[in-house]
């Protein structure tokens, strides 16, 4: 029987909205109190309404990560989405990619947008830049990426 090891992208979605809501819950129980049922589903609906893949996020994660890396790259991506801010200029957005490299060696590129939203761009290993595609390269040094 053929087993694959490809990465399942909606199961990392799921997985990221997950631990992002879960860390926001937490900070707004201590700030504000609450319930923490009511909080949590209604950060992971604000979260999942606002998270957006690119058809290239989506193929360069499948490429890339093997199922036993989905874990560590939701665990990314959520930590990406908490710790970037949206670029604005007064009330305007801007829409300017931002790299986060994690602390698992894992960048993440991302827009993102408003207070939960975000644009997942692409992905890539920490030291494999290497293996980036010309037309990816090119992409990533005109959003200034690189």
């Amino acid at each position: 029987m053929l087993q694959t090891n490809f990465v399942n992208v909606s199961t990392i979605t799921m997985l990221a909205i997950e631990k992002v809501a879960k860390a926001l819950t937490k900070k707004e129980l201590k700030a504000k109190g609450g319930n923490e049922i009511v909080v949590k589903n209604l950060i992971s609906k604000q979260v999942g309404d606002g998270l957006k893949l690119s058809a290239h996020f989506e193929e360069r994660v499948v490429q890339r990560f093997s199922a036993d890396e989905s874990e560590l790259l939701a665990g990314a991506i959520s930590r990406a989405i908490r710790q970037t801010k949206p670029l604005e200029l007064g009330t305007h957005h801007l829409p300017k990619s931002q790299k986060f490299i994690d602390e698992s060696g894992i960048v993440i590129v991302l827009e993102r947008i408003g207070r939960f939203g975000a644009v997942l761009v692409t992905s890539y290993m920490l030291g494999k830049e290497n293996l980036l595609s010309d037309i990816e390269l090119r992409e990533l040094k005109l959003r200034g990426i690189l």
